[in-house]
């Protein structure tokens, strides 16, 4: 069985035989060079990753699914611009095959636009802060729409950027303070996370507006001491993220 997704040659190939689901992504720029080190995410229909890889020399990459349903998929590779399939469905023992086409982008950051949105961010209340009181290093919209180019995740987003008090840890994907610790907790949409190492998986970098991040001190009694050591708070494009079920 074959079907076209708009924009997108989506082929499926049911077997019986099979008992999981397979997605293979490949992915090409506008002159048919095959892309390497693409960065994919599978997304179900709530924005949650299902999955993640990274496309091979010959710009390949496959994605063993758990479950069937509903999904679209993320493809971002730094100098091109971000792409988002429609959504389509994975049925039980489907094999599917997704071909993509990426364009190139040119990459600036305008010093007076960011300039201008940090001040923005900075004089609103973020999540009931007040950021002109408390500090913080803001990430703007701007500076995370460059940074999520070519990124897997969060984790390196916040790798490309100097925050003040924080390293990422590369082996767990998320940030903690340099004064030692664990994953720091996030915020997203004020709604809290405790557990850090969970950021990759109810957020993907596109969906992200701007980011503060607050060190320890920065933090007060809002969040009492789960954020001894520094938070993170990121607010979405949407405004309102879906709980997770």
């Amino acid at each position: 069985m074959h079907r076209i997704i708009p924009l997108f040659v989506v082929a499926v190939v049911s077997a019986s035989s099979l008992h999981a689901q397979t997605l293979s992504v490949s992915v090409r720029d506008t002159a048919g060079v095959p892309l390497a080190q693409v960065g994919l995410a599978l997304l179900d229909t709530a924005g949650r990753v299902v999955a993640s890889a990274k496309t091979s020399d010959a710009g390949v990459a496959h994605m063993p699914t758990a479950d069937s349903g509903v999904f679209r998929v993320f493809a971002r590779r730094f100098g091109f611009r971000p792409l988002q399939t429609n959504l389509f469905r994975i049925g039980a023992g489907d094999t599917i095959a997704v071909r993509l086409t990426l364009d190139r982008l040119a990459v600036m950051l305008d010093p007076v636009s960011i300039v201008a949105q940090r001040d923005t961010v900075r004089g609103s209340r973020v999540f009931g802060i007040n950021l002109r009181a408390t500090g913080g290093h803001i990430i703007t919209p701007s500076e995370v729409e460059f940074a999520i180019l070519g990124a897997r995740d969060l984790a390196d987003v916040l790798t490309r950027r100097a925050l003040p008090g924080i390293i990422v840890d590369q082996f767990r994907r998320c940030p903690r303070s340099n004064r030692g610790g664990g994953c720091l907790p996030f915020v997203i949409d004020g709604q809290l996370f405790p557990d850090g190492s969970a950021l990759q998986d109810v957020i993907i970098p596109e969906m992200v507006d701007f980011i503060v991040v607050l060190r320890g001190s920065e933090v007060g009694v809002r969040y009492g001491s789960v954020g001894h050591n520094g938070i993170i708070l990121i607010a979405t494009k949407q405004g309102t993220l879906q709980k997770r079920r």
